[in-house]
């Protein structure tokens, strides 16, 4: 067991940590205070560029039409009104919810991505602009945007506060920082077979196998979402908050169900997830949906 001798502190509240267990070979450490599930220590930016070089990147003629049909509700729940908005969405697929964002009439989209296939894509299918990199490569010249919109983004990221900080920047007053990603906490997936035979195997093949390893790793360091190195965060409400607070930023956090079509627009049932029918809908009720919603308003000058 590769344990630190420095024991980080938590990127959200700045609380001490504990090890959990490894994970495909990375240190999982939960924070004793707003229970934050990271890696430590955190993967290389070289590593991050390598592993996302043509990541998973596949395009599907139906994952638009999901797309098109989530967003077209989503705008309206976050109150966006048809106008000349300007997006910026980061690491969205291939600029799916640009491309849905000017096609049902919402403004103008900027896409960046540090997938250079996703941005060919994404340039061919019409989005304004498309620019490969981190957030901060977008050029200053663009000026600021009325939506920065992060889907499943942040948990990828190796300083999640400075990844917002940044957005938060490239706001204009009034404009809203929409953040998408698993809530770290939630126990909902536990009703999900599949997913849960993959999570403990991932977990005894990466650690000594004991009990007391498994059954603390479905209790508050269940840590739902992380996964190196795809996934390096858990993240949950309780962070958000209090990180917010800290920096004095206006935030609205929810939770919603996996099969929520709005937050969720691939999931769909399937007979090993039957079982979600039954029980899903308790345990989200319990600790809160599997997917979590923080929206960052900048305040009017």
């Amino acid at each position: 067991m590769n344990v630190n001798s420095k024991l980080p502190i938590c990127p959200f509240c700045n609380g001490d940590s504990n090890f959990s267990y490894r994970l495909s070979g990375y240190d999982i450490w939960t924070c004793n205070s707003c229970h934050a599930g990271f890696v430590y220590p955190m993967p290389s930016n070289n590593e991050l560029n390598n592993y996302y070089k043509g990541f998973l990147f596949q395009i599907a003629s139906h994952s638009y039409k999901k797309i098109l049909n989530s967003f077209s509700i989503f705008l309206p729940y976050l109150g966006i009104k048809k106008k000349k908005n300007k997006l910026l969405d980061v690491g969205g697929g291939g600029g799916f919810f640009s491309r849905a964002f000017q096609e049902l009439d919402y403004g103008s989209a900027t896409y960046i991505d540090l997938d250079s296939e996703a941005c060919s894509y994404a340039k061919a299918s019409g989005i304004d602009n498309v620019f490969c990199g981190p957030i901060d490569a977008v050029p200053s010249d663009l000026g600021c945007f009325d939506l920065v919109f992060a889907r499943h983004i942040i948990e990828h990221v190796i300083e999640p506060t400075d990844f917002i900080n940044k957005a938060y920047k490239m706001l204009n007053s009034g404009g809203k920082l929409i953040l998408l990603m698993p809530n770290g906490l939630s126990k909902e997936y536990l009703s999900l077979p599949l997913f849960m035979y993959r999570k403990i195997k991932k977990i005894i093949l990466s650690n000594r196998f004991n009990f007391k390893l498994i059954f603390r790793s479905l209790g508050k360091e269940f840590h739902h979402g992380i996964d190196p190195l795809r996934h390096l965060l858990a993240i949950n409400s309780d962070s958000l908050s209090i990180y917010c607070k800290q920096m004095d930023y206006t935030s609205e956090i929810k939770t919603f169900s996996v099969s929520n079509k709005m937050v969720s627009p691939y999931f769909r049932y399937s007979l090993l997830s039957l079982p979600h029918l039954f029980f899903g809908k308790h345990l989200a009720a319990l600790s809160g949906g599997a997917h979590l919603l923080c929206v960052i308003t900048k305040d009017s000058n």
